[in-house]
């Protein structure tokens, strides 16, 4: 399991991307995390090129622009 931002994970973002990072303390979603190419992640809180923070456990879900698109990780261990 990896912390990371949908950057770090290597979430592929395409242009009009929605993300939805769900907080189980208050059992409702977060802001909406929208992609706008060449400015990176929108949310009500302002602009973050790097996106949400999804940490292990955490429940999100995606809308795609686009749709079959492969979420590919690359790990290694040292």
């Amino acid at each position: 399991p990896t912390t990371g931002t949908a950057t770090t994970l290597e979430f592929p973002a395409d242009d009009a991307d929605n993300v939805y990072v769900f907080n189980a303390a208050t059992q409702s979603y977060l802001d909406t995390y929208a992609y706008i190419g060449g400015l990176g992640w929108i949310s009500g809180t302002g602009t973050d090129p790097d996106g949400p923070l999804i940490a292990p456990g955490t429940g999100l879900f995606s809308q795609k622009a686009a749709p079959d698109r492969t979420w590919t990780q690359t790990f290694s261990v040292n």
